[in-house]
C-alpha cells in the first residue's frame, strides 16, 4: 500500500488512508481494522518512537449484525410470527419438519421459558424458589439444603402437561358422543359438532418428589397442584371419537400450587381463544386414556 516506503517517512495522513482503505475498500470487519491500527499506533510509539497524533479522519469498519446459526423451537415460532405473505408460506411449519409447542400447565403456571408467552420474571422466580425452600426446611433432613431452585424444576417438568390432556378428561362426560363417531372409519367417517354454552372442571394433581441423600430415600415431598378450566361459548367438532377442531369458544385455565396446605405461589391465570390461539396434536383430542401421577426423583446433594 506504501509502495515500500519505510515506515518513518509515513505520518498521519498515510495511516488514516490506510486504515480507510480496509474499510472501504477491502471491507474488513471492525476488529481486523482495530488490530490493524493497535499495531500501527505500537510501531510507531514504541520502535519509531514518534508517537502518532490522534487520527480524526478514520473511516470506522462497521461492525456485522451476529446472527444465530441454530434457533430454539421458541425463537423460530417467534420468527415466523412476524412473517406475512410469501415468505410466511415458504418458511411456514408446512414445509419445515417442525410443530408449534403445546399449551401446558407449566406455561400456565410461568414455569416455561419466554417463548411459552406466560413467563415468571426473574423477580417471582427467585421469590418462588425461596418460598419452596422455607416450607421444604419443615423437613428436618432438609433444613440444610437450599432445595428451592431443583424442586422448582421438578415442578416445571411434571406439570408439563398439554392442557390438551385435560380437555379429553372433561369431554368424557359426553361419552355418549365419542361413542356415536366412534363408530366411524378412515373411509366413512362419522362427523360430529356440538355447542356447549358453559362447562368448568376442577383437576388436582399430585407431583411427588423423592429425595435422596448418598442413594438414601430421606423425604417424598408431594405437591398439590390444582388446576381450573372453564369453556365458554364453544363449538366443537368430532370426527371418529376424536375432537378435531374449535370453531369458537374461550378456554380458561387457572393454576395454583400448594404444600401441605400453604401456597408456595401466586394463582396464575390465562384465557385463550380456543379457534385462533389453541393448536391441537395431529389427529386431534382422542376421548380415550387415563391421568397419571408424577413422581419425580431430587437429589438432595451432588
Amino acid at each position: 500500500f506504501s509502495h515500500k516506503r519505510h515506515p518513518r517517512d509515513l505520518g498521519a495522513a498515510e495511516v488514516t488512508a490506510f486504515l480507510n482503505h480496509l474499510a472501504v475498500e477491502r471491507h474488513v470487519a471492525a476488529a481486523t481494522q482495530n488490530q490493524a491500527l493497535a499495531a500501527l499506533l505500537f510501531l510507531y510509539k514504541e520502535v519509531i518512537a514518534e508517537p502518532l497524533p490522534w487520527l480524526d479522519e478514520v473511516v470506522h469498519a462497521k461492525r456485522s449484525v451476529r446472527r444465530p446459526s441454530v434457533l430454539t423451537a421458541g425463537e423460530a415460532h417467534k420468527l415466523l410470527s412476524k412473517m406475512h405473505g410469501t415468505k410466511r408460506l415458504s418458511f411456514s411449519p408446512h414445509r419445515l419438519p417442525m410443530s408449534e409447542p403445546p399449551l401446558t400447565i407449566s406455561a400456565i403456571a410461568g414455569l416455561e421459558p419466554e417463548a411459552s408467552g406466560f413467563p415468571f420474571s426473574r423477580e417471582e422466580r427467585e421469590a418462588f424458589s425461596e418460598r419452596l425452600t422455607a416450607l421444604v426446611r419443615e423437613v428436618p433432613v432438609l433444613a440444610p439444603f437450599d432445595m428451592g431452585p431443583r424442586l422448582l424444576e421438578f415442578l416445571r417438568e411434571s406439570l408439563h402437561t398439554p392442557l390438551t390432556d385435560l380437555i379429553e378428561e372433561m369431554w368424557r362426560q359426553r361419552k355418549e358422543l365419542a361413542d356415536v363417531t366412534a363408530s366411524g372409519t378412515a373411509e366413512k367417517p362419522v362427523l360430529g359438532e356440538v355447542a356447549l354454552h358453559e362447562h368448568e372442571m376442577s383437576l388436582t394433581l399430585h407431583p411427588a418428589a423423592e429425595l435422596f441423600m448418598d442413594s438414601v430415600k430421606v423425604a417424598t415431598l408431594v405437591f398439590d397442584v390444582e388446576t381450573t378450566l372453564k369453556l365458554e361459548a364453544v363449538h366443537v367438532v368430532m370426527r371418529n371419537a376424536h375432537i378435531t377442531g374449535f370453531t369458537a369458544g374461550r378456554l380458561t385455565a387457572a393454576v395454583t400450587v400448594e404444600f401441605k396446605g400453604l401456597p408456595v405461589m401466586p394463582k396464575k391465570e390465562r384465557t385463550i381463544d380456543l379457534s385462533r390461539e389453541f393448536r391441537l396434536p395431529h389427529g386431534g383430542i382422542p376421548l380415550v386414556g387415563a391421568r397419571r401421577e408424577t413422581v419425580g426423583v431430587v437429589p438432595v446433594a451432588s
